[in-house]
């Protein structure tokens, strides 16, 4: 996908929500708001259960996708629905973005949440040891930042046999990690 650029690509680079919120409201002001990032906004910030909380539920599913991947096999048919279910309150379904203009946007939504998620990995607590006594030495955390990186996206594809249903998933998420971590190979 193509860069963007202005105040729609500072929307996308910014990880914040509180600064994405000023964003949207100057977008949303100027009237440059488009409708798909309208509904992406929704689903991703609105608590439906409790409207007025703050959260982020797009970085709520990266953390669950990840750990469905070790899920035992006796759920599998569970957890490949509890993925599915997750995908869809994404946005990530045929259904949900039936208007294949409306797919540059999820694809930059997802990689802005896959930033997010990559910036809780970079944080020193990360990959502690011992029941969090020991931190992990530098060389550890790299490849393991990886390994749960392709967990939540190729992992899952392929031990669920979800390809098909979480290409653009995959390819936003491979995407940002080559960025974040400026690394040379893909997740696959």
């Amino acid at each position: 996908m193509e860069p963007l650029t202005g105040i729609l690509g500072e929307y996308y680079r910014e990880v914040e929500p509180s600064v994405r919120k000023k964003l949207y409201a100057e977008m949303q002001a100027a009237g440059e708001l488009p409708e798909p990032i309208r509904r992406l906004n929704e689903l991703r910030y609105v608590d439906r259960t409790q409207p007025g909380n703050e959260v982020d539920l797009f970085l709520w599913h990266f953390v669950n996708l990840q750990q469905y991947n070790g899920a035992p096999g006796l759920l599998r048919r569970h957890t490949r629905n509890e993925i599915l279910s997750a995908l869809r309150e994404m946005g990530v379904s045929p259904e949900a973005h039936s208007c294949p203009e409306d797919e540059p946007y999820l694809y930059w939504e997802l990689r802005n949440a896959a930033r997010r998620y990559f910036g809780t990995l970079s944080a020193p607590s990360y990959g502690r040891k011992l029941f969090g006594i020991l931190a992990a030495k530098e060389d550890e955390r790299a490849p393991r930042m990886r390994e749960d990186a392709r967990k939540l996206s190729y992992g899952n594809a392929e031990k669920y046999d979800l390809s098909s249903e979480m290409s653009l998933f995959c390819q936003a998420v491979d995407d940002e990690y080559k960025a974040y971590f400026h690394a040379e190979t893909s997740l696959l």
